[in-house]
């Protein structure tokens, strides 16, 4: 999904108004999932000049230099990869930002967050739980 095209990175281009100095007082999130088949359902994505998507497969060093992402979101499991993968390429890759995990009420979200930080120090990580409905519109 993301491409760098004449030095755009992966749809990040700032808007009319924005300018170098104010484009990052926003952050820049990198949503990570299963792209192709969001829009392969028919779904939009959201347009923002700070959000930009990938599907795992593009998570490269040339995408987080290009895009040095503040947070990196996902869902907790997709048919591709699951938020330990993730968080093992993102720290593999010198990401050290905040990953944040879309999930449903878990009885114990401590436990995953322990294994992650325990195998990727420097990962600042965090959950976002939805209810079923919610999780509905976000796969």
């Amino acid at each position: 999904m993301g491409r760098l095209d004449n030095g755009t990175a992966f749809g990040l281009e700032p808007t009319a108004e924005a300018t170098e100095e104010n484009t990052r007082l926003r952050p820049v999130i990198l949503a990570v999932g299963d792209v192709r088949q969001w829009i392969g359902a028919g779904r939009a994505l959201p347009v923002d000049s700070q959000i930009a998507f990938a599907e795992f497969h593009e998570i490269t060093d040339e995408l987080l230099q290009a895009l040095t992402p503040d947070i990196v979101m996902s869902p907790m499991l997709t048919r591709a990869f699951d938020c330990l993968d993730l968080a093992q390429t993102l720290h593999q890759k010198g990401f050290r930002g905040r990953l944040r995990i879309v999930a449903p009420d878990l009885p114990n979200p401590r436990v995953i967050q322990s294994e992650i930080r325990g195998l990727c120090p420097g990962l600042d990580v965090a959950f976002i739980f939805c209810n079923r409905t919610t999780m509905r519109h976000l796969h």
